[in-house]
């Protein structure tokens, strides 16, 4: 509440409803404040108690008693209800209200209203309608009983400071505009400059403490601007808003400004009650009396039903009436503004063209449809009112096929030019006439059914990317998300695409492109000469448009970190310079040591996506250089890719750890570490039969859903669930888009099962490097590739299937979360097998090479298998080891070296066991024993297996056993493409056998079994199964091992199908790539017993942590799937690789992820030259260490270094003494020394006319472009390089001379 002291000559209670007045003299105003209404009671004297007040408008209300209608008794109600609380507040005696009670409670009876106290006006927000019996309720009996008081006094308080405003939305106190104006800068200086967030968001973070000035609080401006913004359009930026508000606060526009406060004059007359609303007074008594506690919307529509159908006579009796009141109504306003001219508001009318100009303006097609509709309608007598006669044309119109549109459009495109025409002709006749500006009355839509029905072809997508949008919008896949969210997708999808499958669409565009061209030629041609031009000059104008866009001035993209831990830095620099009281790199590094991996892994992925729109928005930003700047810009991300590869160390080209496949960058040196073929996709295609099976081809075709490629028809098989594909198998190579291949200078390969990708790499890749393994790893890797080739090419697929995988994500699982299958590739060639290995240079176990006179690479025994080997890579004064597929098992292998891989600087860990909870020789005796058994069931076994490997050790192992249960009868047949080869050269092998092997040879005998296995006719090689020997000499019960263990190429499926009914035969699963369910899932259903004993004599994890412990590296890198237990064991914590000291740091690599080497260079070798070093005299500073002094010319050659004599230029004599003792030669003698100072170097280039000179600073120093010569020159800290491109003999010498002139000489 509040008090106040006015000159205020009136008396205003004022709801919404109603307003009375009375005139007074410097009286005092009382100002109550309750509910939804406000009163302003003023009276001629000073009243000693509010109850006076009361008794004299109970007064006034009894002599109108009579012709008081609901409001006044609403009116009345409030205004007892307000001074009885008011007087409460102020402790005045409420007993004098007793004797006006029943006066209102008598007019209360024949009144449907309820008095709105505290209690009912939460009800009322509730939206509950009181009965008449609640109202009876609510009579005012008692007055001494409301106990309001202290909530009143409460409430008070809490309005004591603030603004009233009316129910009606009156702003009482408005700032003065100039206060307003300022608000409005204020708040302009609080929104940034990059505004980009919606009205409601950003007024959300707005501090208002901060915009508050002079005596303006926040709270109080905040609530000001509030009041402003009800007045304009808010769907908006807030800056725009702002803009709005201070045109519609200036001088210009004082009505905004006045529009805030209300001028309604008190006297003048209320708008009249329409025929509706007579009606509705007059029925909704009736209503409610039947209906009692109904709501006023119910009541509302049932009036309105009544409405519908009511007797036209009583309809006309309300029009009548209605009537009657509007002319009423007006002659009291004419009267009213006759007596108060100043309240007539002036508006500019709105001149109608025809009275103005003398011509309409044209219709639109819709509008001339309509007009036509109308008169049709009049003539055929239809009486239909405007509403539903516009409906239904709205209808006609939406509905009409375009044909029947066109006749109308063309018909407004006329009235439209003849409008156009008769003002011009006006403006030509009316030199001072400024013509309004004249929009197309033809919309888009239109102009698109004009194009269509004349035969224009629809203009294809811009880019790829479009077109892609918009084939996913029309797919089912996005329905389930937010149409909001649709694009985001879809801009994330097209992200995660590789550049194999953007160029699909890349296709798909070029050949609509192509069709569209040559369908808008036709249409060109078939045009009038006149409508031809104006379609050329149409489209020349589009063009120019595009031209203009694409020629302007792009900034070059800021170039992204070259290293995570760069990226990290930058993103701290400036919270660590108070902290950071050392190096801010090494503080950097410190820090990047102590991060989680999950957050060193988001800083990996944000730089590699920094990258990636780096490389974006560089190739925008070259389409708009000129044509002479073109070469020096790619010279430029070519080298910001060299400065990547330069600083990092480890990629990780494969997502399985048994087929590893790793980039090493070091010393400026690139070597792969292994290249294994992921093989486990094949596990997805159907088998490859050698003879037809008509069950695999009788297998139901699977259409995915909502797919409308008829393409897709017959590549998809179903069998028990299970999709497969109806294809030749296809295999997952090493990532290809992280490296280029023909950046690397070497490749060392481990084992024979890490080099099946190798032709993927070597062949058609521009590598042209050396590729180290060991005789055996090659020998037996040759057999692998052969086997692998000539089982697919057997068996040819008559179609390849590759639709499939454009619907990828409609398929059910397991083939629907395939690893990439856009990047499958069919199996090479064996022309490309051999080309590959012509590329290998063989070594020996502790063999150096010198790899381009920085690193040497030796390989030691690994013990996993025959010639397998880790890897030891030296530099000067770095070790790092690379361990991959070794083991610590006495089989047939040399055992593993491990000696020589202690304390590396950098250990790469690789190759475990796929079977950590499985031990090899519990796994082979029970392979034993399952056959045993199956073979005195009178039942055959099948071994699908590799060509070598842990076959021999089966060999020895199986035949022993059979001989100690009396099966020695039983035969064995090995049947594969290399079978005899692989036995022979098993046996050759012998310096890389274990010692027990090799000490067989020197008895003599051979070191493995199945030599005389052979010999003795229990071992018997087939190459294939339809061999003449394999079909004589075969009989069974037999033990069969052959190949695929994949069971989808090679002779084991003729097996599986041959035997897969009979419940006495068994198929042993021993080779741990390929899980055996998945195996068997396309032969299914399948009686033929299924054991799965997978025998893997890698390190398991317990080997491997006590391996790591012995060898102590300063760090480990090792795949992420090795730091927590495996899929198939979640809560087995002991198989993981442990964090045994906090002083060894533990990094994890993925796929596609590029780990940071944490080595640096601290010391290098240089060579002195004999004479030099014969002349040294070192002086001893301490016990065993001299010093001495050095004068020479150094020199870098294949990353050697050499220090040689200083030689004279004129006599280019030797000097032969390190103290020069003639004073004449030294003057003679000039060397340069120091950094390159770049002014110097661009003003002597000027002198000596090379005057197009452009420098660029960079990260690593500067770079400096000659722009006519095509040269770049790159100046470091510590080097220079020119890349010189001219045309111009002996340029790039004269190029050095001047270098070498502005450098420091001595």
């Amino acid at each position: 509440m509040k008090r106040s002291h006015s000159k205020t000559d009136e008396f205003s209670s004022q709801s919404g409803e109603d307003s009375y007045t009375s005139s007074s003299k410097d009286c005092n105003a009382m100002v109550i404040g309750y509910a939804d209404t406000q009163l302003v009671c003023t009276h001629n004297k000073c009243y000693n108690n509010v109850a006076d007040i009361f008794k004299l408008y109970v007064f006034d209300f009894s002599e109108k008693k009579e012709k008081a209608e609901n409001r006044d008794i609403r009116r009345l109600c409030r205004l007892t209800h307000l001074l009885i609380i008011t007087a409460m507040v102020k402790d005045e005696p409420v007993n004098e209200f007793n004797e006006s009670v029943s006066l209102i409670n008598s007019s209360w009876e024949n009144s449907d209203l309820m008095f709105l106290d505290e209690q009912n006006s939460k009800k009322k927000k509730k939206k509950k309608k009181k009965t008449k019996k609640d109202v009876e309720d609510t009579k005012i009996e008692d007055i001494s009983e409301i106990k309001v008081k202290d909530k009143i006094c409460s409430f008070l308080e809490k309005t004591e400071h603030t603004e009233e405003k009316s129910s009606n939305g009156v702003i009482k106190d408005l700032w003065p505009k100039e206060k307003m104006l300022i608000l409005l800068n204020r708040i302009k200086e609080a929104v940034p400059t990059c505004d980009n967030l919606k009205y409601t968001s950003r007024l959300s973070k707005l501090d208002w403490n901060s915009i508050s000035f002079d005596k303006y609080n926040g709270s109080e401006c905040e609530n000001m601007w509030k009041q402003i913004q009800e007045k304009i359009r808010c769907f908006r930026l807030l800056k725009e808003i702002i803009t709005d508000a201070e045109m519609l606060l200036s001088e210009q526009s004082d009505s905004f400004y006045d529009s805030l406060k209300i001028h309604k004059h008190p006297e003048k007359p209320s708008q009249p009650l329409s025929s509706f609303m007579l009606f509705y007074m007059d029925s909704k008594d009736k209503i409610q009396k039947e209906y009692p506690g109904t709501s006023g919307a119910e009541v509302a529509k049932r009036v309105g039903e009544l409405w519908k159908n009511i007797n036209p006579k009583k309809l006309q009796k309300y029009k009548t009436k209605a009537q009657q009141l509007r002319k009423e109504y007006e002659e009291k306003l004419a009267k009213f503004y006759q007596n108060h001219p100043e309240c007539i508001k002036k508006k500019e009318k709105k001149s109608k063209n025809k009275t103005l100009l003398g011509f309409e303006r044209p219709k639109s097609a819709f509008q001339l449809y309509l007009q036509s509709n109308r008169e049709t309608s009049n003539k055929n007598g239809k009486n239909l009112n405007d509403k539903e006669f516009l409906e239904k044309c709205k209808l006609e119109w939406k509905n009409m096929p375009e044909c029947d549109k066109v006749t109308w459009i063309k018909s407004a495109q006329k009235e439209e030019e003849i409008y156009r025409e008769n003002l011009k002709k006006y403006e030509s006749e009316h030199p001072g006439f400024v013509p309004p500006t004249v929009k197309t009355i033809i919309t888009k839509n239109e102009q698109h059914v004009l194009e269509n029905c004349s035969g224009k072809p629809k203009k294809p997508p811009s880019n790829a990317y479009s077109l892609y949008s918009t084939l996913m919008l029309q797919s089912d896949s996005l329905k389930t998300i937010p149409s909001k969210e649709r694009l985001t997708e879809i801009s994330k999808k097209w992200k995660s695409l590789e550049e194999s499958e953007k160029k699909i669409f890349v296709k798909q565009l070029q050949k609509l492109q192509d069709e569209y061209a040559e369908k808008y030629k036709k249409y060109l041609n078939s045009l009038s000469p006149q409508k031809r031009q104006e379609e050329e000059i149409k489209t020349k104008k589009k063009r120019k448009l595009e031209g203009n866009f694409s020629t302007k001035k792009v900034k070059e993209p800021e170039k992204p970190p070259t290293d995570p831990i760069e990226l990290f830095r930058l993103k701290h620099e400036n919270e660590w310079k108070k902290k950071c009281k050392t190096n801010i790199m090494d503080f950097t590094r410190k820090k990047w040591e102590k991060l989680k991996k999950s957050d060193k892994k988001e800083y990996i992925e944000e730089l590699k996506q920094l990258n990636d729109e780096y490389e974006l928005k560089f190739g925008e930003f070259i389409q708009h250089c000129p044509s002479d700047q073109v070469s020096y810009y790619l010279n430029k991300i070519v080298r910001h890719k060299q400065e990547v590869m330069r600083n990092t160390a480890s990629y990780c080209l494969s997502s399985h750890p048994n087929k590893p496949c790793y980039v090493l960058r070091f010393k400026e040196v690139t070597l792969m570490l292994d290249c294994g073929l992921i093989t486990q996709t094949v596990l997805n295609f159907l088998p490859l039969s050698l003879v037809p099976s008509a069950r695999l081809n009788n297998l139901p075709s699977l259409i995915p859903r909502n797919c409308l490629d008829p393409r897709v028809e017959g590549e998809l098989k179903e069998c028990c669930g299970r999709v497969f594909v109806n294809s030749a198998p296809e295999f997952c190579p090493p990532l290809q888009k992280l490296v280029d291949y023909s950046e690397v200078n070497a490749i060392l390969i481990s084992n024979y099962t890490a080099m099946f990708a190798l032709p993927f790499i070597t062949e058609g890749t521009g590598f042209q490097g050396i590729v180290y393994m060991t005789e055996p790893t090659l020998q037996v890797g040759r057999f692998y590739l052969e086997e692998l080739v000539k089982y697919i090419e057997q068996t040819p697929k008559p179609t390849l299937a590759s639709h499939w995988k454009e619907v990828l994500h409609t398929l059910p699982s397991p083939l629907s979360d395939s690893l990439k299958p856009r990047s499958w590739q069919q199996i090479f060639s064996w022309e490309s097998v051999l080309s590959s290995l012509a590329k290998v240079q063989t070594i020996g176990y502790d063999e150096k090479v010198d790899v381009y006179g920085t690193l040497k690479i030796t390989p030691v025994s690994s013990g996993y298998c025959l010639g397998s080997s880790n890897w030891i890579i030296n530099s000067d004064y770095e070790k790092i080891v690379y361990v991959s597929g070794s083991s610590t098992l006495t089989t047939h292998p040399r055992p593993i070296d491990q000696a020589s891989l202690k304390n590396a600087d950098v250990l790469i860990l690789t190759g475990l066991t796929q079977t950590p909870a499985a031990n090899p020789d519990t796994m082979l005796g029970e392979l034993c024993m399952t056959a045993a058994v199956t073979l005195r069931n009178n039942g055959s076994v099948l071994i699908p297996c590799y060509p070598s490997g842990v076959v021999y050790d089966l060999f020895e192992c199986l035949s022993t056993h059979l001989d100690s249960s009396g099966l020695s009868h039983i035969p064995m047949y090995f049947i594969s493409p290399v079978s005899d080869v692989s036995l022979g050269y098993s046996n050759i092998f012998a310096e890389w056998l274990s010692q027990g092997k090799q000490n067989k040879i020197y008895l003599p005998e051979e070191p493995f079994p199945h030599a005389h296995l052979v010999k003795t006719g229990r071992l018997k090689p087939f190459k294939h199964i339809y061999d003449d020997g394999f079909c004589n000499d075969m009989r069974q019960p037999c033990v069969v091992f052959c190949g695929h263990p994949s069971l989808r190429i090679g002779d084991s499926v003729h097996f599986i199908e041959l035997w897969g009914s009979n419940p006495l035969h068994t198929v042993i699963f021993t080779e741990p790539d390929y899980p055996y369910l998945d195996a068997l899932a396309p032969f299914q259903p399948i009686a033929m017993r299924a054991v799965h004993c997978a025998i893997d004599t890698s390190l398991n994890f317990t080997q491997a942590n006590k391996l790591i412990r012995e060898l102590k590296p300063a760090t480990l890198i090792l795949p992420e799937c090795y730091t927590q237990p495996p899929v198939t064991h979640p809560n087995r914590t002991e198989l993981i690789i442990e964090q045994v000291t906090s002083d060894r740091k533990m990094l994890t690599i993925n796929r596609g992820e590029v780990l940071t080497l944490p080595l640096k260079r601290r010391k290098l070798v240089v060579d002195l030259v004999a004479d030099m070093a014969k002349q040294l005299l070192p002086s001893e500073i301490k016990p065993n260490v001299g010093l001495v002094t050095i004068t020479g010319e150094l020199k870098v050659k294949d990353n050697k270094f050499k220090i040689e004599m200083l030689k004279c230029k004129e006599s280019d004599v030797p000097l032969k003494k390190m103290a020069i003792d003639s004073a004449e030669n030294i003057k003679n003698c000039k060397y340069t020394w120091g950094s390159l100072n770049i002014e110097k170097f661009i003003k002597k280039l000027n002198e000596e006319g090379i005057r197009d000179v452009k420098l660029e600073q960079n990260a690593n120093g500067s770079i400096i472009h000659l722009q006519d010569e095509d040269t770049l020159i790159q100046i470091e800290d510590d080097s220079t390089h020119i890349c010189c491109a001219s045309m111009e003999k002996g340029f790039r010498a004269r190029l050095r001379e001047i270098l070498l002139n502005c450098l420091n000489q001595f």
